[in-house]
């Protein structure tokens, strides 16, 4: 039997293969506790990249994360109660609280329903652009005051969360969204306005990091627009008041109505998918135009409406899912459900 001599180099190659060794190791075990500890983790079908659902497990002290919507009006009101109970029939902790602002125009009846609904509220002052038509018709004679939607600019006014996620009331949530609140720290993110052709940010929803630099940056966007005679529309004042400043969601987490159409399609935006992977990506959907014009849902007849062949099911089904989720928490007259 020969003994091979150890030499200096063996020494060396065995060290480094006793290194790596212990390094591959103590990675494995770093890995191994962040999956078994309470940080945030996927939970559900969502792609990896972006982990969805916290465990109810999870400690959240309260009063720290919440979503938000606000209103000027009783209507807007329902449309921000159904928002929210999309959110909750997505299971999202049960320490994240549900903020409505609203203006001195929503009358104590609606106040109550916030109430009722579990849902915070907090008076604002409303902010009024003088430089936009009254009115923007949104279908069937019912209108949403694009002068007023500054309003919901003073969400940034909220300072005691760490995070806010603020979403447009004319929308319902199609999967659970809890894991923005912890997107790497960061004042504002948007997502991409996916259905323009220049590089802007949409505000249907925003990711916020209350910060008191942000709105008295807005404010002075916003009055400078105004001083100028440029229309002042909110989406337009956060892209000129951030425009290289905010960080970008991709514009596949909330899709438009418009865009809900044959489901085997390739999408016109996200050409890797077809309308219906576009779809199973989402987390939101806005309603805006589409077969049956700028739609929004209160103000459709249920019963009468003529669907349009050839959508994806989504298309109505959104439609669906808000009559009967507003059939829950509004009043009927709020609701407007056209089933009479």
């Amino acid at each position: 039997m020969q003994w091979k001599r150890t030499t200096v180099s063996d020494l060396r190659t065995n060290r480094r293969i006793r290194s790596t060794a212990i390094v591959v190791l103590i990675t494995l075990f770093v890995l191994l506790f962040i999956l078994s500890s309470d940080s945030p983790a996927g939970l559900s079908d969502a792609p990896a990249h972006l982990n969805s659902k916290l465990s109810p497990k999870q400690t959240i002290p309260p009063n720290t994360y919440a979503y938000a919507a606000y209103a000027v009006y009783d209507q807007h009101v329902c449309a921000a109660l159904a928002l929210f109970q999309t959110i909750r029939e997505t299971n999202p902790h049960p320490n994240i609280d549900f903020i409505v602002i609203y203006t001195e125009k929503v009358t104590k009846k609606s106040i109550e329903l916030m109430q009722a609904a579990g849902a915070k509220s907090r008076l604002v002052e409303m902010i009024e652009t003088q430089n936009l038509n009254r009115k923007s018709p949104n279908g069937q004679g019912h209108v949403w005051d694009h002068r007023e939607s500054m309003t919901k600019l003073r969400v940034f006014e909220i300072y005691d969360y760490k995070r806010i996620i603020y979403l447009d009331s004319d929308a319902i949530v199609v999967r659970n969204m809890d894991h923005l609140f912890f997107l790497p720290d960061f004042p504002l993110y948007m997502p991409r306005a996916y259905w323009l052709s220049d590089k802007q940010y949409t505000s249907i929803m925003l990711v916020i990091q209350p910060n008191p630099y942000m709105f008295p940056k807005i404010k002075e966007v916003a009055e400078k627009m105004e001083a100028d005679g440029i229309a002042t529309y909110d989406m337009d004042v956060l892209n000129i008041a951030f425009a290289n400043q905010a960080g970008m969601l991709p514009g596949s987490v909330e899709l438009l109505t418009q865009d809900l159409g044959n489901p085997t399609s390739k999408s016109r935006w996200f050409p890797w998918w077809t309308i219906d992977e576009t779809v199973a990506q989402t987390y939101a959907i806005h309603f805006s135009a589409g077969p049956l014009g700028n739609l929004k849902p209160w103000a459709g007849n249920r019963k009468t409406i003529k669907w349009p062949e050839g959508q994806h099911t989504m298309y109505r089904g959104a439609f669906d899912r808000w009559w009967d989720v507003a059939e829950k928490v509004c009043s009927r007259d709020l609701a407007r459900l056209g089933t009479e």
